[in-house]
């Protein structure tokens, strides 16, 4: 058994609080959620963040430092962003004056449209097998934020028992610290394994 699956065991979400579980949290909840989070980003007029954000410095991502890019697929990695910051201030401009929220949807369709378009240009400049590391590496990361999220989510909605029951609360937030932290190092060591090592890390 992993050591994230034994620290969630012992949180007993059930025996600590009358109150669904984290595996109760159903993936539609989720997406809902998200899409309010989309839908009150629209209308206040925000731009979201980069989705290709890691390429900007590779050295520095967990997952694009392990895969050791060469000098030129470094300079080539470098250009592509260039471009692709390039075409996102060209978005942005776009729609600078628009304040309305169904029109404003065509910003994030052109914003998504813009990262699928330079995700292919930036997986180009990697070999075969840096490609394969690299979509392993984001599929590792993608997993252990869901997870986390799901861990800060359930806490979150104990905030106002807090007051009345603070030893319970506080043993499990101690718990939850604990998953996340079981959480963070497991996929350290899934990265390692299966994207690689970082450059410099001691044996």
């Amino acid at each position: 058994m992993r050591a994230w699956h034994v620290v969630l065991v012992r949180v007993r979400w059930r025996d600590e609080f009358p109150m669904e579980g984290m595996a109760m949290l159903s993936r539609l909840s989720f997406t809902l959620a998200i899409a309010a989070l989309v839908a009150g980003g629209l209308a206040r007029g925000a731009e979201p963040e980069p989705g290709l954000k890691r390429w900007d410095e590779p050295g520095k991502d967990p997952v694009l430092a392990r895969l050791k890019t060469g000098k030129e697929q470094k300079a080539k990695i470098a250009e592509v962003y260039k471009a692709y910051t390039a075409r996102r201030g060209q978005i942005r401009e776009k729609y600078a004056q628009v304040r309305m929220a169904m029109l404003r949807r065509g910003m994030y369709r052109d914003f998504s449209e813009c990262d699928t378009k330079f995700l292919k240009k930036f997986k180009a400049a990697l070999t075969a097998d840096q490609r394969r590391r690299y979509d392993a590496g984001v599929k590792i990361e993608e997993d252990c934020e869901e997870k986390v999220d799901q861990v800060r989510d359930e806490l979150a909605k104990l905030e106002p028992r807090r007051k009345g029951d603070p030893k319970g609360y506080a043993r499990l937030k101690t718990r939850c610290e604990k998953l996340i932290a079981a959480l963070e190092a497991d996929r350290l060591k899934k990265l390692d394994r299966q994207v690689g090592e970082l450059p410099g890390k001691k044996k």
